[in-house]
């Protein structure tokens, strides 16, 4: 039954609303893709973590957004493509190793586009930056109705509310102009 507020489930454009990962997901989803070997879903997976962007800025990274003289970034500074805003941030060690591992074993040079389709060295698509995430969400045995690529976006935001619990923290970290976002996906202030 529809509810008033409520997305209604029987719409074409139902917005589905994912969950932020929690540490303890990311830490094992990290480390399935260490067994696996996949330096390309290893560094993009964490970088989505770490960076807090959406699927379309993710993929439209060129080596050069993170990558200077040979090594990475400390802050890197970056464009959004759909509020053109500015926004920098930090790498944690595992992003920063998996990062300049998948550079390296690519031999990609700064004017090269970040991440790959497996077979061409064009742009990845968002689709195949979908099915990457939904195949490492049900690859820790997560339910991939509840998580999606958005949930990458979300989770460092959450862990960054959940140690203070403020709705304010959470619209800054994700760099959204009105408190209503925020609130929709945190919860009351």
């Amino acid at each position: 039954m529809y509810r008033y507020g409520q997305p209604d489930p029987y719409s074409p454009v139902a917005e589905r609303r994912t969950l932020p990962l929690s540490p303890s997901q990311v830490k094992l989803i990290r480390a399935q893709l260490a067994q696996t070997g996949d330096l390309r879903a290893m560094a993009m997976f964490s970088l989505a973590v770490d960076a807090e962007l959406g699927a379309d800025d993710i993929v439209s990274l060129s080596v050069a957004d993170v990558w200077e003289k040979g090594k990475l970034l400390k802050r890197p500074m970056l464009l959004l493509g759909k509020t053109q805003k500015r926004v920098s941030f930090r790498m944690c060690a595992y992003t920063r190793d998996a990062l300049t591992r998948w550079i390296k074993t690519e031999g990609k040079t700064e004017h090269d586009v970040l991440f790959t389709s497996g077979r061409t060295d064009r742009q990845l698509n968002v689709g195949t930056f979908r099915r990457m995430v939904e195949d490492c969400i049900e690859a820790a045995g997560l339910n991939p109705n509840d998580y999606g690529p958005h949930s990458l976006r979300r989770t460092r935001a959450s862990m960054v509310t959940g140690k203070v619990a403020n709705v304010k923290a959470a619209k800054t970290v994700l760099g959204h102009e009105k408190r209503k976002p925020s609130i929709r996906d945190f919860g009351d202030e």
